[in-house]
């Protein structure tokens, strides 16, 4: 099983948690822009140093262009500031980019850490996201990543708490382990 770290620092935590680690800057590059020629560019230069190259949720269109130009997850679509609609949450997931993203087999990670930084109202609202993004990711069969992304050891979860919560965003048990080991398919399609 696999987590993503801030830290290289927490490395020996969490392996003693029973995880294999990445750590972020290290292993894997988040990306992002505002513009399509600026995220073209990133992109392109992460994609040359060799790491695994992730673009943080933004506006529909930027997310579109994300998963065109092949990156290997989308990092927490829903972080996003928008407005609700009246009959769904506005998660920064469609049916579209989700059969786009399940064309392409990129994954969309859902980050634990930023749930224990929000308060009760906002961390409501993005949990309410989180769970509709579990669904439409079930439905068009996208790859989903669980990782801590933990930037101090008070962060750190052992796997049966992270699959835990990916219980309680909708996720069967089995989507849970799942998406605990998913990286690893990226690390060895990228080899």
């Amino acid at each position: 099983m696999f987590d993503i770290i801030k830290n290289k620092e927490l490395a020996s935590a969490a392996r003693e948690k029973g995880f294999d680690v990445l750590v972020l800057d290290e292993d894997i590059a988040v990306v992002s822009a505002d513009r399509d020629s600026e995220l073209r560019k990133k992109i392109a230069n992460e994609r040359k140093s060799g790491k695994i190259v992730a673009v943080l949720g933004s506006d529909d269109e930027i997310n579109r262009l994300a998963l065109r130009l092949g990156i290997d997850f989308l990092l927490s679509p829903e972080i996003a500031r928008r407005k609700d609609f009246f009959d769904y949450r506005n998660s920064g997931l469609n049916q579209v980019l989700c059969k786009e993203s399940a064309e392409n087999n990129i994954a969309v990670a859902f980050n634990f850490s930023d749930i224990l930084k929000l308060d009760n109202e906002e961390k409501a609202l993005r949990l309410g996201r989180m769970m509709q993004n579990v669904r439409l990711c079930r439905k068009f069969h996208v790859p989903m990543i669980l990782a801590t992304f933990a930037s101090s050891e008070s962060e750190l979860r052992t796997p049966k708490e992270l699959v835990s919560f990916g219980i309680s965003i909708g996720m069967t048990r089995a989507d849970a382990e799942k998406a605990l080991n998913h990286i690893g398919k990226i690390i060895s399609r990228q080899k």
